[in-house]
């Protein structure tokens, strides 16, 4: 059942809206300048070609999914929030990366599912600044993200964690764990990024953090360990500020 005519009607109502426990469909609507709040379970299910557009609202929930994408389906806008979460769009920081063993399949499905969301909370992080201007910023949760695909921080971005207690863990063969390419005024630290094995291989060809062509790019207590081409890449960044640890 599409939800939308009646999530439309509590937002027209109240300033905040509550939603309990349940999955809602919906289809194109815009808030602006309302909270919603997301108990246990509670998510909005986002179709392919249906956009979600906040402006200036806030969203008020704990590290869950409140956010179930397909296709091109996505949120856009611009959130009140300081900070933004990928456990929205459902990554787990569970830390399937042990240093022995062979549960590949385990890492697998983990980077299956939180590839998908660190990209979503990176892209909507970049959509405040170019919609307000406003400096996006991601937190991770203090565990240990397995992923899959190159982290790309998009223009103004800041993605932070909690020192060694927060670690991106790159489950790839090849390519780089996070790149700040052509972009401006980022920030990136307290972070751990290390590889992860696979079945086949041991180290990526990549490196852990490569900058390139970069204006005042902010690098603060961000350590690397045991990428094959290198730990930190920095080429034609301006102003680089920060402390390297490698």
């Amino acid at each position: 059942t599409n939800d939308t005519a009646a999530i439309q009607l509590a937002l027209a109502a109240s300033d905040q809206v509550l939603f309990p426990e349940g999955r809602y469909l919906v289809s194109n609507f815009t808030i602006s300048s309302k909270a919603l709040e997301f108990e246990a379970g509670a998510s909005l299910v986002i179709p392919n070609g249906v956009t979600v557009t906040f402006s200036i609202a806030e969203i008020v929930t704990g590290l869950q999914k409140i956010f179930e994408t397909t296709g091109t389906g996505k949120i856009d806008g611009t959130i009140s929030n300081a900070l933004i979460s990928p456990e929205w769009w459902g990554a787990i920081a569970d830390g399937l990366h042990p240093p022995s063993g062979s549960n590949f399949s385990a890492r697998a499905a983990a980077a299956a599912r939180n590839a998908p969301a660190l990209h979503a909370a990176l892209d909507f992080a970049g959509d405040q600044y170019s919609a307000s201007g406003l400096t996006g910023t991601v937190q991770l949760a203090w565990g240990y993200y397995v992923y899959d695909t190159t982290l790309n921080i998009p223009l103004s971005v800041n993605l932070i964690g909690y020192g060694i207690g927060s670690a991106l863990f790159y489950y790839a063969a090849t390519g780089n764990a996070v790149e700040m390419i052509g972009t401006n005024n980022s920030l990136i630290s307290d972070i751990f990024i290390a590889p992860v094995a696979g079945p086949t291989w041991n180290y990526t060809t990549g490196h852990g953090l490569h900058i390139d062509g970069v204006s005042t790019p902010i690098v603060r207590n961000v350590w690397c360990s045991s990428f094959g081409s290198g730990d930190f890449y920095i080429k034609s960044a301006i102003e680089e500020i920060g402390r390297a640890h490698v």
